[in-house]
Order: C-alpha cells, then sequence, then structure tokens
C-alpha cells in the first residue's frame, strides 16, 4: 500500500515537471526496433526543436525516414496525456490508416506501459480513448470520417497524397474550438513545386537544419547537390563508394558514423540548430533531406545509386528528389508552361472564326462548379497510326455554362452551333446531369470514367449506355504532347484564348512513381483548377469515337 502511495506520489510529481512534447517522450516513450529502448533524440537530433514548439500550426517538408511520424505520434500521446485533448490522427487512406494504427500505434502501445495504462478504453483500428480523451484514426478520402469530430488538435501526415477537398475539411474539425486551444500539424515526403507540402513550407517561416562545421567552424546546412559528390557514373564503377558528404565552404568531409555528433542539437551539447529563412509567417516550418540520417538510406553510397539510377529512369529521379533530397520536384516536360502555349497561338479568334464544313469537330465538358466546354476542329494530316495522329486539333471554341437541367439542352444548342459531330463529357461528379445530357445527344454523345486497371491500349465501350471507360493517364498524356516545344506547328490556339484558358491548362502536372513491378508510371496532380485541360481531353476522346460511330472501324484498332 505504501509501495503505491510512493509510486503515485512519484508519477504525480514527474507529471507536473512535464511542460513540453519533448520532455514527455523522454519519461514515456519506449521505442523498438532498429532504436530499442526509451525515446531520445541521439539519432534525430532535428526532432527536438518541433517537439519543444507550441506553435500552433507546424508542418514539415521531408525527405522519407527521417523520424517525423514519430514527432507527430508523440505529440498525439502527449496531447491526449497533458492538454487533455481529443486527437484526429489523419492519413491519405482508411487503409493506410488501419495498418498505420497496427503497425504503429499498438506498438508504442505495448512497448511503453505508462502509454498502454493510459490507454483504457476502447482500443480499435480507428478509435482509441484515454478516458473521456479520444484518439481518432482516419484516412482522408472518405468524407464522412472526417465529420462531426470533436478535436482539438490535428495531425495531417503525407498531406501531398491526400484529396484538396479532405485536408479543407478536415482544418474546419478545428474551427468550433477556442482561440488559442489548437494545434495543427503537417508533415509529408512532397512531391511536386508548390503543391501540397511544398506550397505549405513556401507560407512558413522555412528553417534549415544548420550546425558547425568540425573542419571551419562556419555554419552549414547540407543541400543537394551542392554539398555531395558523386566519384562514379555506373552503378558496376568500384569507386561509387568513395562517394561523400562534404562542406561546400572548406571541403571536410562528413563521416557518416559522425553524424550524431556533428548534428547534435544545441539543447543536448551539440551545435545544431533550425534557421528561419522567412522572418514573418503564420506557420512554422521545418526542412530536412536524407544526407543527415544516420540509417543505412543516408549514407553516400546509397546516395550516389539514387543519383545514377536518377540519370536514366523518371521514377528514380522523382524518388531522389522527393524521397532524398525531400523537395517538390518536377521531371523534365512534366507540365505545360504558358511561353509553350503562346507559340501554338494563330492569326485567328474564336469569336470571327468561321467552320469549315468538310472537317471534324468534337466537344470535350468537364463539369465542376459550371460546365466547361472546349470545342476542337481537326485537319487530316495523314494516312498513318491512329486517328489522334492522323489529325491535327484547333481550338475554335471554348464556353463555360451554368449546371443544371435547364442547361442540359444549353449545351445541345451549342453542340448544334458548333455543327459538332461528337461530344464527350466526364460521368463524375454529376452522373444525373451528365445522363440528361447524354439522353438528349442520343448517338452523339459519350459519358466518359477515367478507369483503374485499364491499360493504355484497353477500352470499355458501352454504346448503348453511352459510356466509355478510358485509361487516364494515357489520353492526358495526349492532351500535354499536343503542346510540346517539337510539336508547335502541330495544334492551333486562336489568338483571343482566354487567360483562364492558359491557367487551366499549365495547372495539371506529371508526377512519376513505381508501380507494382517497379516499372515507372505517370500520375497527373494539379493544385489549381485544371477543367479546360481535362474537357480538352475529352475532346480528344471525342475524335476516335466519331469513327466508330459514323463509319464503324474497329475498336481495338482507333484505340
Amino acid at each position: 500500500m505504501i509501495t503505491e502511495l510512493f509510486d503515485h506520489l512519484a508519477e504525480s510529481l514527474t507529471h507536473s515537471t512535464i511542460t513540453n512534447c519533448a520532455q514527455w517522450a523522454l519519461e514515456r516513450r519506449v521505442m523498438g526496433r532498429p532504436f530499442e529502448g526509451p525515446w531520445n533524440f541521439k539519432l534525430f537530433p532535428w526532432l527536438y526543436t518541433p517537439h519543444v514548439s507550441n506553435h500552433p500550426f507546424r508542418l514539415a517538408l521531408k525527405g522519407a525516414q527521417l523520424g517525423f511520424t514519430e514527432w507527430a505520434i508523440n505529440e498525439a500521446f502527449y496531447a491526449i496525456d497533458h492538454k487533455r485533448s481529443n486527437v484526429l490522427y489523419c492519413l491519405p487512406t482508411k487503409g493506410n490508416a488501419g495498418d498505420f494504427s497496427t503497425t504503429r500505434f499498438n506498438p508504442a502501445l505495448a512497448l511503453s506501459p505508462y502509454i498502454a495504462n493510459l490507454f483504457s478504453g476502447a482500443d480499435n483500428v480507428s478509435l482509441k480513448t484515454a478516458g473521456s480523451r479520444s484518439l481518432y484514426i482516419r484516412g482522408s478520402k472518405a468524407r464522412a470520417d472526417l465529420k462531426s469530430l470533436p478535436i482539438t488538435v490535428l495531425i495531417l501526415d503525407e498531406i501531398d497524397e491526400m484529396p484538396k477537398e479532405s485536408i479543407s475539411l478536415a482544418h474546419h474539425r478545428l474551427d468550433g474550438q477556442a482561440v488559442g486551444s489548437t494545434s495543427l500539424l503537417e508533415l509529408s515526403t512532397p512531391t511536386l513545386p508548390d503543391m501540397g507540402i511544398d506550397a505549405e513550407y513556401k507560407l512558413s517561416n522555412q528553417m534549415i537544419y544548420v550546425f558547425q562545421c568540425p573542419g571551419c567552424s562556419k555554419y552549414i546546412d547540407l543541400q543537394y547537390p551542392r554539398n555531395f559528390k558523386l566519384t562514379a557514373t555506373r552503378m558496376n564503377d568500384p569507386d561509387i563508394e568513395k562517394s561523400y558528404f562534404f562542406c561546400h565552404e572548406c571541403d571536410y568531409v562528413i563521416d557518416h558514423e559522425a553524424k550524431p555528433e556533428i548534428f547534435k542539437c544545441k539543447e543536448m551539447g551539440g551545435t545544431g540548430h533550425y534557421r528561419p529563412q522567412v522572418k514573418y509567417a503564420d506557420r512554422e516550418g521545418y526542412y530536412v533531406n536524407q544526407m543527415y540520417s544516420s540509417a543505412k538510406g543516408g549514407t553516400p553510397i546509397e546516395w550516389a545509386k539514387a543519383v545514377i539510377l536518377a540519370e536514366t529512369n523518371p521514377s528514380k529521379e522523382q524518388e531522389l528528389w522527393n524521397s532524398k533530397v525531400g523537395k517538390g520536384h518536377a521531371t523534365e516536360n512534366a507540365k505545360l508552361e504558358e511561353g509553350v502555349l503562346e507559340q501554338h497561338k494563330r492569326n485567328y479568334t474564336i469569336a470571327d472564326y468561321e467552320l469549315h464544313d468538310n472537317r471534324i469537330r468534337t466537344i470535350g465538358c468537364d463539369v465542376g462548379a459550371v460546365c466547361d466546354l472546349v470545342c476542337l476542329e481537326w485537319t487530316w494530316e495523314s494516312d498513318l497510326g491512329l486517328p489522334n495522329d492522323r489529325y491535327r486539333p484547333r481550338l475554335v471554341g471554348e464556353l463555360s455554362l451554368p449546371r443544371s437541367s435547364e442547361d442540359a439542352r444549353a449545351i445541345l444548342d451549342y453542340f448544334r452551333k458548333m455543327n459538332a459531330h461528337m461530344f464527350v463529357m466526364d460521368s463524375e461528379p454529376e452522373s444525373r446531369f451528365a445522363r440528361q445530357v447524354i439522353n438528349l445527344l442520343g448517338d452523339y454523345g459519350f459519358m466518359c470514367d477515367y478507369g483503374k486497371g485499364y491499360k493504355a491500349g484497353q477500352v470499355n465501350v458501352k454504346e448503348e449506355d453511352g459510356f466509355i471507360t478510358v485509361n487516364r493517364t494515357t489520353w492526358l498524356d495526349i492532351t500535354m504532347s499536343r503542346f510540346t516545344a517539337a510539336n508547335k506547328d502541330g495544334t492551333d490556339l486562336p489568338s483571343d484564348i482566354s487567360e483562364r484558358f492558359l491557367q487551366h491548362m499549365t495547372a495539371p502536372a506529371r508526377y512519376y512513381k513505381d508501380d507494382a513491378n517497379g516499372d515507372p508510371i505517370a500520375i497527373y496532380k494539379n493544385e489549381k483548377a485544371d477543367h479546360l485541360f481535362h474537357a480538352w481531353t475529352y475532346a480528344e476522346i471525342g475524335l476516335p469515337l466519331y469513327f466508330l460511330t459514323a463509319e464503324g472501324e474497329d475498336i481495338d484498332v482507333i484505340f
């Protein structure tokens, strides 16, 4: 009885002396492999400042495997235990959330007796309770999973993989709380420049982790390629093992084994600390790349391998810059530039253009807040290749219409005005409205779905339903290819093209990653509105559909 009383008093005293998440983690958290034992900052000194900061909005632009997720977990536990807060920990998908709960949160409970005792209530994949406090672990894709959650702490892990609408919805979960009582954390390995975490970091105070070089005593940070020396050009070159990191001020070689001591933070007796690059900002942003890592991925030889692979493989190039350098990156020709689009302007205007009776015209429609329509007129150029290779497109119509049942007829009127031959529109998100339009157009209209799992040459056409499924990336690539510098004579734009059109066409960017077989695949992402880009793509799809319906060509040949 007396022993239990002393234990209780000691625990109360410990609890009262904890004033930040760093102290809490050092006292409460126990780690498993590969860093077994009580939590410490030895291998991750750049995590100390995020742990002690009380800024209401903190974010991390980072390379992979740098410990920031463990920081977020600590913040979640600390908020529940010490601040008596409800926490929402959000990941990209429900599957991600379930796996994360099982492989990250559950082991933390199993290894740390104090944390295990804290969570004595409900314990399932998506909800863990500690008395009256709750830890919600949710995916971002299902909006219903993010509604009606009474939280004061929000953690968004890997926001670059989350829908923008879900991020905004999650942010609103904090709106009803008292001023100064909320905490928002965002972290992610980046994807593309000016999107996701890369864009958020640019709005922050943009802190970089600096340390005192043992060679010259100047404070530096590590940047790629400035502080990395590659000593080989091939993977099988023995000299690859001689690659190294170095100080750009004095050429001092930074030994991998000495990293924990060199990068040790000031609070632990070292020189490492964050240096803000922007004086005034409403959010605190941390940036660290894998050159700092003491793990295998941070060795010079692993960097050398990644750099060599990136020279010939676009997905490896993307991975180098995102996972190792920790910055948003676009590969060559990843997105359209306004300057290239300007090269396609010709001496005609949409307002005064006279339609050619003997040319095919197709209309594409993308549905957002309004219906965006693009009309392309096609000029025959060759008998070789597929329809989209044989004909050159000319933009002869651009129109935005409201979205209502009455405006379905307005689309039909526009189709007749342009004397068009085929119409394609997206089936989502307004499938009922799309069906109304297609029913009015009859055999001249199709609803289109960007199918998942369809290979480049695959297509599924249900003529009786007016429905077609195509490979999204393949057709977006076709639209993108119309405006390359090498194809500047192959696509016509009017001289009076709208600024909105230019903005929409330059919004999407091609992002590379490996598929399940390790082969590079392209995925299109966008941060801004891109409806006219998709409307153009649907108009492209309309050309082979015209040949299918008008001339009875074999669908396998057309696509």
